[in-house]
């Protein structure tokens, strides 16, 4: 780095000269060579005083370069984006959601027994040859079909769940309670629809009535309706599969079913997973998977999308769901870790080479200010 300094070369020259001349003429300087002096020595401090000064705020620059530095890579580290796009793909022994829209659970074939609760209006095929008969009162309708025996007897009759029509927010709960061939469909909405087709001969339930067995021909209409419908199903066997749903609209997607303990004579509630298995697709960050462990929770804020699959095989349930999701989380209620993609993954998935160009014009920017921070380049 260059140090020579004109002004201050001169001043010390011509000092020198002056402290010759006084010595050479053995006498003092004059006032006026002395306040010429003065004033010189004056301007040169003043001079050092205002390059100090312009030096030191000089280095504000690189330390505000690297202060938001800092600053935007915390902002991109640790912020999310407020929704993301997942694919969800899970074995679960219990799940719920809510029809997003007006439309229609697939239902199942062959099924070994059909029961149901809570239906207002049932409207039930009579025997071979007669229409049918409409129930309804103030209590809700429970019923159970099933077939008259076993063995060669069962192909005496047949027992279809036709399909289910669900109103727009209508709540639906599948779970299988860990016997095999066997789950349950719960229905929490303004008006559930669910029609079964029953054939043959089968023995029918309705309590308090006792079970009686009818022949009901071939292809006859069972119907019921209510807010607040549960069905029973049972396979034929369990290796069956019964997919109930493709292409379905929900929103409150949920893998957490809530179980109530007591201790010490008071009652309490905790949240537990249902999940048995299963993984996480980040579909806007290049697909990068997160696996589920058995029991992992798994929590959204919100979550809305379409059910790709849905299907029941022994005691277990097969889930495809693609959407979009907020404040996806696992861990506990109080310990939560978020899944949720960073910003800065955002960015560098969606528009790697901005990334890039960015990142090394930054960075040499922000290299330049600090070597001129530290006096190596003017």
């Amino acid at each position: 780095m260059d140090t020579h300094d004109p002004l201050r070369a001169t001043f010390e020259s011509w000092v020198k000269r002056l402290e010759n001349q006084s010595i050479e003429k053995r006498q003092a300087l004059s006032s006026e060579d002395v306040e010429k002096v003065e004033r010189l020595a004056s301007l040169i401090a003043n001079r050092d005083n205002v390059l100090a000064s312009h030096k030191a705020l000089s280095r504000w620059p690189a330390v505000a370069a690297v202060a938001g530095t800092l600053l935007i890579l915390s902002f991109l580290l640790f912020l999310e984006p407020r929704e993301t796009e997942v694919e969800l793909v899970v074995v679960t022994d219990d799940l719920n959601f809510v029809s997003s829209d007006a439309q229609r659970l697939a239902g199942v074939q062959q099924l070994a027994s059909f029961g149901m609760t809570g239906a207002e209006e049932v409207r039930i095929p009579l025997q071979r040859g007669d229409t049918s008969k409409k129930m309804s009162g103030s209590r809700p309708q429970a019923l159970k079909l099933q077939h008259s025996g076993l063995g060669d007897d069962r192909a005496a009759g047949t027992i279809s769940l036709d399909d289910v029509g669900l109103l727009k927010d209508t709540r639906v709960r599948i779970r299988t309670g860990g016997q095999s061939g066997k789950y349950s469909v719960d229905f929490d909405g303004d008006q559930v629809k669910v029609t079964s087709v029953v054939s043959g001969t089968l023995v029918l339930a309705m309590p308090p009535k006792r079970a009686e067995e009818l022949n009901f021909g071939v292809g006859k209409r069972l119907e019921a309706s209510g807010s607040a419908i549960s069905l029973d199903l049972e396979s034929m066997s369990s290796n069956d599969h019964h997919t109930h749903a493709k292409q379905f609209q929900v929103t409150g997607f949920s893998l957490l079913r809530t179980e109530e303990y007591t201790v010490g004579g008071d009652a309490h509630a905790r949240q537990v997973s249902t999940i048995k298995s299963g993984r996480i697709y980040l579909e806007e960050i290049g697909g990068r998977t997160v696996d589920l462990r058995s029991g992992q929770q798994l929590r959204f804020d919100s979550s809305r999308g379409r059910i790709r699959e849905l299907t029941v095989r022994d005691d277990e349930i097969y889930v495809a769901f693609h959407g979009w999701v907020q404040g996806m989380s696992t861990g506990t209620v109080d310990s939560p870790r978020s899944l949720m993609p960073s910003w800065l993954e955002w960015i560098q998935s969606r528009r790697p080479v901005v990334l890039l160009w960015v990142a090394t014009i930054y960075v040499s920017g922000l290299a330049l200010a600090v070597v001129r921070w530290l006096g190596v380049a003017q």
